[in-house]
């Protein structure tokens, strides 16, 4: 009975371990660069979420809405129309603007920003010939991944106008 490897038994032990660190470091790679990149984009989303609530919560306490270009014809602006103000939700470039303008000289101005880098959100006011009005909001995050683009966590939400349980949040 021996008490020990032969050199040749370590050798082949050693190239074995070899071939599969080379085999996982791709896996580890792929790991190690997209943990941080989704994590990044998680946060990015509940920024994303937290501005879909508030324009539910606008809409749901809107007497009407509309939708129209800003004034370079670019950037989409939703107008909801209430009593004493408008709220204008202006959708940029990473950057989703709230903007609340008094009708009376009371009244106060407020502005809010969501910075979404990654964040893409589009809206189309749907009508009815009753009068009912819907929002429909149309969210992803757009990640880009050697030259081409991809949409992740895409969602759609659908608020309507004069909805008392969208309002109340």
């Amino acid at each position: 009975m021996r008490k020990g490897y032969l050199l040749i038994e370590m050798i082949v032990v050693m190239a074995i371990i070899t071939m599969l660190m080379v085999s996982m470091d791709r896996f580890f790679m792929v790991f190690a660069r997209e943990l941080p990149k989704d994590s990044r984009l998680l946060q990015e989303n509940i920024v994303l979420l937290d501005a879909v609530s508030r324009i539910r919560a606008d809409v749901a306490s809107a007497d009407t809405v509309s939708q129209k270009p800003d004034s370079g014809g670019e950037t989409p602006l939703l107008v909801i129309h209430r009593p004493d103000y408008e709220i204008y939700y202006e959708f940029g470039k990473g950057q989703i603007i709230r903007r609340q303008v008094g009708l009376t000289k009371a009244a106060t101005h407020q502005e809010i920003k969501w910075s979404l880098p990654h964040g893409k959100i589009e809206t189309r006011v749907l009508n009815s010939k009753g009068g009912a009005c819907a929002v429909e909001i149309i969210t992803c995050i757009e990640d880009y991944d050697f030259s081409h683009r991809r949409q992740k966590l895409a969602n759609n939400y659908l608020a309507f106008t004069g909805s008392p349980w969208e309002a109340g949040k």
